[in-house]
């Protein structure tokens, strides 16, 4: 079984569990003895960077990684910019604080705000 081509930085959405629906960054991807593959996710906010949810790879929906970026050569958006500089970081092991996964989070919401989907499910949203 591969990665899907799954790497720290990548965006997630859960499918399965309390947290469905959710939007999580991928902090790592480890395959375990038993040949399963396992994602550490964080969403900055419930799930924070000390303690990452670890999932199995088929219990997630790709959303998006910094490749799937489209490229702008005016120097490029401020959301764009904020995927890219935290997936490289994650890339390269460097670390991550709980606000810059939130920033990247909300980032990606702001690029794919078309789709219609805020990344809670209904008894997240307050008011």
């Amino acid at each position: 079984m591969d990665t899907q081509g799954i790497r720290p930085g990548d965006i997630v959405c859960s499918r399965c569990g309390r947290d469905a629906g959710r939007r999580m960054l991928v902090l790592a991807v480890r395959a375990e003895p038993d040949g399963q593959w396992y994602l550490e996710l964080c969403d900055g906010r419930i799930r924070r960077v000390e303690k990452p949810k670890r999932k199995k790879l088929k219990h997630v929906e790709v959303l998006s990684g910094a490749a799937d970026l489209p490229e702008d050569n005016s120097g490029g958006t401020k959301p764009a910019e904020c995927l890219r500089k935290t997936a490289e970081k994650a890339q390269n092991g460097e670390k991550i604080t709980n606000s810059e996964v939130r920033r990247t989070l909300n980032a990606y919401a702001e690029v794919h705000s078309a789709d219609g989907f805020d990344g809670r499910r209904d008894a997240d949203v307050k008011g």
